[in-house]
């Protein structure tokens, strides 16, 4: 069984999301104003209309107005302003 397939397995089997094991972020948007990343390895750009995050195998680019980083830890940042898009770039 290759890596990524056992890794599928093994969340599957024990009801984890899949992310946890994919090395990729997982994000949650709430309407369209925040943004929340988890699993982010960093921010690579910050501007109040871009912010562009490291997600490990892709970039999450967060696109808007006025868009702010209200939260980081190593784990989970969010960022709030008016969202207008959230794209992977790989």
């Amino acid at each position: 069984m290759a890596g990524h397939d056992m890794l599928r397995s093994i969340s599957r089997t024990f009801k984890l999301p899949e992310e946890l094991f994919s090395g990729m972020p997982r994000i949650e948007i709430n309407g369209d104003e925040e943004v929340t990343v988890e699993n982010h390895k960093g921010i690579l750009m910050y501007e109040d209309e871009q912010i562009q995050i490291n997600g490990g195998n892709a970039v999450v680019q967060i696109r808007g107005r006025g868009l702010r980083l209200c939260t980081m830890t190593r784990t989970i940042l969010t960022i709030r302003g008016y969202i207008t898009g959230v794209e992977f770039l790989r």
